[in-house]
């Protein structure tokens, strides 16, 4: 059963619906930097939550004080993994959300990616 009334409908919505504690734990497992596969896989979770419920999972980002500039925080990562799996969730969530965007260019996020761009195109010469 894959449809709304399936268990990973049912957890993303008790983890949205919990911000402070829930949601809230997942953005602070990513401030740690020594765990490289907690970060991982925190982003892989957080990239699931907004495939299953993308107005709620950005309502949620929105609701944690710092939660949008933790996930830009996480494209100074050295770990290419890391900074791979943030750039593919930041992109899924600005794609369509205009407050995204409009904060991503405040927190010179746009800045970063295009460094990490330029960068992975050096390493490639």
């Amino acid at each position: 059963q894959n449809g709304e009334g399936s268990s990973q409908y049912m957890f993303t919505n008790k983890i949205l619906q919990d911000r402070e504690n829930k949601f809230g734990k997942l953005i602070e497992a990513l401030v740690p930097r020594e765990r490289t596969m907690v970060r991982v896989d925190t982003i892989a979770l957080l990239r699931t939550l907004l495939d299953n419920r993308q107005e709620e999972m950005e309502a949620a980002l929105g609701s944690i004080p710092m939660g949008m500039q933790t996930l830009v925080d996480m494209l100074d990562d050295e770990r290419e993994e890391v900074k791979y799996e943030m750039l593919i969730l930041l992109l899924q969530l600005t794609e369509t959300n205009k407050e995204l965007q409009t904060f991503l260019a405040f927190a010179d996020g746009f800045t970063r990616l295009f460094q990490i761009i330029n960068e992975d195109r050096n390493m490639d010469v």
